[in-house]
């Protein structure tokens, strides 16, 4: 589910197998320096795939895999954007992917590998009304920027599940 190691020669069977791959993106940051220790330079070209998998249409979930790593998604999706180690090690960059894209692997990915694609994934009508509210637009963010996100107010089929205060002050 995670592949955190990718086989190249399994990626046909992926594409035509109904899988949902469930990477954790934030790992590049937090624990690429170690992996590269363990696994070598060779091996590093494999590491939580981002890019083929997209280009072959196999359906990505963004995952932190909380709480072994961040529970912001917003680490995950700034390390499929930047590919890089704490210690600044460039892990596959041709895997890069841009900010829409990995976005949409924590909305309509997340939505698909639960098997709620029908209702949720999309901020449309008839669709659950899951709604994040970020204290800052995303359009224009680096991948350097993106860990600083946080989310004012979060909804859940239309109800506040989370709220800071700050969009609406307490009475």
């Amino acid at each position: 589910e995670h592949l955190g190691v990718l086989n190249r020669s399994l990626l046909p069977a992926l594409a035509g197998g109904g899988f949902v791959v469930v990477p954790q993106y934030g790992f590049l940051s937090r624990i690429g320096d170690s992996l590269f220790d363990a696994l070598g330079e060779e091996r590093m070209a494999d590491i939580y795939p981002a890019k083929s998998l997209i280009d072959l249409g196999i359906p990505v979930a963004g995952s932190s895999d909380c709480p072994m790593g961040p529970f912001s998604p917003f680490e995950g999706v700034a390390g499929a954007m930047a590919r890089r180690s704490s210690a600044g090690l460039s892990i596959s960059p041709d895997e890069r992917i841009a900010l829409e894209q990995a976005v949409d692997c924590y909305v309509r990915g997340g939505a698909k590998a639960m098997y709620h694609e029908k209702f949720r994934g999309a901020l449309v009508a008839g669709m659950a009304a899951d709604i994040a509210v970020l204290d800052r637009p995303l359009e224009g963010l680096s991948a350097s920027e993106l860990p600083a996100v946080r989310a004012e107010m979060t909804l859940v089929d239309g109800a506040i599940r989370h709220d800071t205060g700050v969009l609406i002050p307490a009475r």
